[in-house]
């Protein structure tokens, strides 16, 4: 019976990972290139315009926005995620660049 119940709680843990989906939204390729490798454990949406990314934001659920100061109207992206009680983490502020994938494993 234990086993059960563990094989259903790794099963839900599973299921909330697959749908955990996270905005990375930057100009650099490089970036999105450095990301590649977490693309098998997290539903990465990659955005490179403040259009896209209010878009998503609007009509999709999102967990988490990974943003570059690169992408204009920042600010207002991070109202928005704000006021949907989304955490936004800034690349360069709050995490470091050159992108450390564990690091970003680890949020």
């Amino acid at each position: 019976m234990l086993m059960d119940n563990t094989y259903d709680l790794n099963g839900k843990i599973n299921d909330y990972i697959d749908s955990f989906n996270i905005i990375f939204a930057d100009r650099d390729l490089e970036t999105f290139e450095r990301i590649q490798k977490l693309r098998d454990r997290f539903n990465f949406i990659n955005l490179s315009s403040d259009f896209a990314v209010n878009f998503i934001l609007e009509y999709e659920k999102i967990d988490l926005v990974i943003i570059s100061r690169k992408i204009s109207n920042l600010e207002n992206i991070i109202r928005r995620a704000n006021r949907k009680k989304i955490n936004v983490y800034i690349l360069g502020k709050d995490i470091n660049l050159p992108l450390n994938e564990k690091e970003i494993e680890n949020i």
